[in-house]
């Protein structure tokens, strides 16, 4: 199960997960989940789901840095499988922020 994004996830979606990592203890599942820390504030909704997440044995947390204009440059030459465009790289990587 992938979720993008969980900066942006309402209640429901959090309790999903919430359930999900307390209850399942057999069988093969894994969970990617993506947020952007600089965007939890303290008092940010998903604060209290990465707490609990966090005294899980069964969880495995990786910070990962944002791409640089280089990095975002390989990816999208990776997705087309050509050299991207400049202009175009500038505009993703601006919009993305990395």
């Amino acid at each position: 199960l992938a979720l993008e994004d969980l900066h942006w996830a309402d209640a429901s979606t959090r309790h999903l997960l919430a359930y999900l990592f307390r209850t399942l203890r057999t069988g093969r599942l894994v969970v990617l989940a993506t947020y952007r820390s600089d965007d939890i504030h303290r008092r940010h909704p998903l604060r209290p789901l990465l707490a609990e997440l966090d005294r899980l044995r069964t969880i495995r947390r990786i910070e990962l840095a944002r791409f640089n204009r280089e990095e975002v440059c390989r990816q999208v030459a990776g997705i087309l499988a050509q050299e991207p465009d400049p202009d175009q790289i500038d505009a993703i990587f601006e919009r993305s922020d990395g």
